[in-house]
């Protein structure tokens, strides 16, 4: 996952498809009333999509920079 901030509040996300795939579900899965429960393997992929973005953050330009 890479962030970059083109503005202080626009940012560019470019994922890889297996990330999209599961933000998509669990958007899904939420809209349509949270039927059951999140099966586990769904789970720690957005584990692992949710530590990419917090390391994406932490390697961009400080919050409220315009990156320049």
């Amino acid at each position: 996952m890479k962030v970059e901030r083109v503005r202080p509040t626009v940012a560019t996300v470019t994922l890889h498809t297996f990330e999209l795939a599961a933000l998509m579900a669990s958007a899904r899965w939420i809209v349509e009333g949270c039927p059951g429960e999140l099966p586990d393997d769904a789970v720690q992929q957005l584990r692992v999509i949710l530590a990419g973005y917090d390391v994406a953050l932490a390697d961009g330009p400080p919050a409220g920079s315009d990156g320049r």
